[in-house]
This record gives structure tokens, C-alpha cells and sequence, in this order.
């Protein structure tokens, strides 16, 4: 099997952290949040993650994960001021992806989760919404929208599927 190396990013609470525990679980993908779990340092890969933002140089990073030699999703919310890095990552040969979703079901599911303060959550969004034409013109044509405006959500199944069918 091809090594696949993934940046899963988007709105906050459109599913990112779920569908990359399930990737993991379901598919064998390394599955690496850089906000919460410390996953990075326990793999040995925390300095070359900070090599992205000290040297602004994402090739080291890359090489780790290639050196993995497993497929890795890397889950991460970035701030909208990394997007030069993100960039980077993608010409690096990382493959992007952006899950998208209405933005008052986001901050419903937001403040349900209750683990960062709901000002987190307007800051982000406002930020997406000031550069969105950049975000997107990064992401495309990987952009998913995971959490309708009725509240629905895609399946870890079908989201996997819809990524499959445009990565092969």
C-alpha cells in the first residue's frame, strides 16, 4: 500500500479529531493532533514540527513522517497566519483536505464539547471568514462540508470514500 500523508484542517467542531481516531482505527493511518495529544513529541517528530515555524522550513518535517513509513493524517486547526506553512506542506506532497460546516451548527457542537472558551471558537471563525478566498484557494478541490446547516453529518465512511475517489 502507498504511504499517504494527510493535513485534515477546517472549521472547528466539523469532525476533524473523530474522523482521524477512526482513520486510525479503521485504516491504519497514524493519527497526529497537533493541538491536543502530545502525539508529536511521543513520536519523536515535536522538533521537526517546530522546525516548520522556526526555520519556516517543512522539510524535515516531512521527511519524519515519511520515515514513519506508515500513512499519517495530521489533524490541526491551524491558525489563519500558518497558511504559508500549510501551503508548504502542500507542495512538500502532502495531500490537503478541509472539512467545512454551517457555522451555527459548528459552534452549537462547539460549546457542547466545552473544552476551549466559546471566544476561541468566534475568533477562529471570524479569521476563516477574513481569508477564506486564501484558505480556499489552497484547499481546493478538497473542501467537504461535514456538518449541514440541518444539523446532518457525514459518515467517517463516506467521508473516507469521497477523499478515496479523488486521491486515486
Amino acid at each position: 500500500m502507498k504511504q499517504s500523508l494527510v493535513l485534515l484542517a477546517g472549521v472547528p467542531a466539523a469532525e476533524k479529531s473523530h474522523f482521524g481516531a477512526w482513520l486510525e482505527k479503521h485504516h491504519h493511518f497514524l493519527h497526529l493532533n497537533v493541538e491536543k495529544d502530545g502525539r508529536l513529541e511521543s513520536m519523536g517528530l515535536g522538533g521537526a514540527w517546530a522546525t516548520c515555524f522556526t526555520m519556516g522550513d517543512v522539510r524535515p518535517f516531512v521527511s519524519a513522517l515519511r520515515a514513519t513509513g506508515r500513512s499519517v493524517l495530521i489533524n490541526w486547526g491551524f491558525p489563519v497566519s500558518c497558511l504559508p506553512v500549510v501551503q508548504d506542506l502542500k507542495t512538500a506532497g502532502l495531500a490537503l483536505w478541509w472539512f467545512d460546516a454551517d457555522p451555527e451548527q459548528a459552534r452549537a457542537a462547539f460549546a457542547k464539547r466545552g473544552d476551549v472558551s466559546g471566544a476561541a471558537f468566534e475568533r477562529q471563525m471570524a479569521a476563516i471568514a477574513r481569508n477564506w478566498k486564501a484558505i480556499e484557494a489552497v484547499f481546493q478541490p478538497n473542501i467537504i462540508t461535514t456538518l449541514t446547516a440541518k444539523g446532518r453529518r457525514m459518515t467517517p465512511e463516506k467521508l473516507f470514500a469521497k477523499m478515496s475517489s479523488r486521491t486515486s
